[in-house]
């Protein structure tokens, strides 16, 4: 058995599934990060938050730095270089090369001689000499294997730049589900999990359900963290819009609901609909199929290939008529939302399963340890 440490800038529930598969199966699992958020799920994972140093908050007083985030933050060297020799892991998975923390986990365990394994959130196969194909070469020559959460898409070719999939496994709360045993509601209840964030699409998706809201009886929950003024204000915004298009009575709020609870909120929604922008490695969507609802997403999200290639399962998430057109296709009837659940489920067990999860975990090992 192996003991492998993620060093991420800011904690993400996203890794959680991979601890699991990880745990279940005798390896060791360690968290490092700069930075907690604040409704991430902590039961099997409790990352050791690494303390910034003096010189880290002086650059970022300096540089007006407000990144969620934290970027730029950093730990004291000589400490981080003691934290990671008692840590003493075999394998050091560090989350992109772009965030001094991680930058600061390469070298000290470059330095240590430890594996390092550099984790990104692009596709499998990226067009040769981009930066990512670069940066990816360049790193896999000097011995760093490469891995990403996306599925490939297609045929991928082994060259230079590419890089090992593993994708986000079945989550916890979900691992004993059988997902054909939760009967669908009808009309079918809509969920959408995502910070109260403009980027998220919240907007677009009322209107697109404005489209529809005459011909079929709708209820939709948006879930999402709210712990700022700038969540609360475009909440607000929520609330207002949905008066707006007459949907006050088909909307619910729920906000900052505990990650051991999420099962729960899963398992009262028949359908999930994601139509966020530019989000590189969505789980929210992964955590719906798992337990048992149908999943719509935006064209452009990274974690777009866990879900069939038909084009039934995806939008222009800047169209409201295409969401709205859409969402039509899956609530046609009971039985065609059920096709598609089951679609969704059979996809997304083939290519993110615990046994090739835990294979190419499994491979990363060094042969010497």
């Amino acid at each position: 058995m192996a003991k492998f440490l993620f060093c991420i800038p800011r904690y993400h529930t996203n890794i959680v599934p991979w601890v699991r598969v990880l745990t279940d199966n005798g390896h060791d699992v360690s968290v490092h990060a700069i930075t907690k958020g604040a409704t991430e799920n902590y039961e099997l994972a409790q990352p050791l938050v690494v303390t910034e140093s003096r010189l880290s908050s002086f650059l970022k007083r300096l540089q007006h730095d407000k990144g969620v985030n934290d970027a730029r933050a950093f730990p004291e060297f000589s400490k981080y270089w003691r934290i990671l020799a008692a840590e003493n892991p075999d394998v050091v998975i560090v989350r992109g090369i772009r965030r001094n923390f991680c930058r600061m986990a390469i070298l000290c365990a470059v330095l240590q001689r430890r594996r390092v394994v550099i984790y990104d959130q692009e596709d499998v196969s990226v067009r040769r000499w981009s930066r990512t194909w670069v940066r990816r070469s360049i790193f896999s020559l000097f011995g760093m294997p490469q891995v990403t959460a996306r599925i490939p898409l297609g045929f991928e070719m082994t060259t230079f730049g590419t890089a090992l999939s593993i994708p986000f496994a079945c989550p916890p709360t979900a691992s004993n589900d059988r997902h054909e045993n939760r009967p669908l509601s009808w009309p079918p209840k809509i969920l959408m999990v995502a910070k109260y964030r403009e980027r998220k699409g919240h907007l677009a998706l009322l209107e697109g359900l404005s489209k529809i809201s005459t011909n079929f009886p709708l209820e939709i929950t948006f879930c999402g963290e709210n712990v700022s003024n700038a969540d609360q204000e475009y909440k607000n915004i929520l609330v207002e819009k949905a008066e707006e298009l007459v949907l006050t009575n088909y909307v619910t709020f729920l906000e900052n609901v505990d990650n051991a609870e999420m099962h729960e909120v899963y398992r009262r929604h028949d359908l999930f609909v994601f139509p966020s922008s530019s989000e590189p490695a969505a789980i929210a969507p992964v955590e719906a199929v798992w337990h048992g609802c149908a999943v719509l997403v935006s064209r452009d999200l990274g974690t777009r290939s866990y879900f069939p290639s038909d084009g039934r399962y995806d939008f222009d998430q800047t169209n409201p008529s295409d969401i709205a057109s859409t969402l039509e296709c899956h609530l046609e009837s009971k039985e065609a939302l059920q096709a598609v659940r089951n679609a969704c489920f059979s996809h997304i067990r083939t290519h993110c399963n615990d046994d090739l999860v835990l294979r190419r975990f499994e491979s990363l090992i060094p042969r010497t340890r």
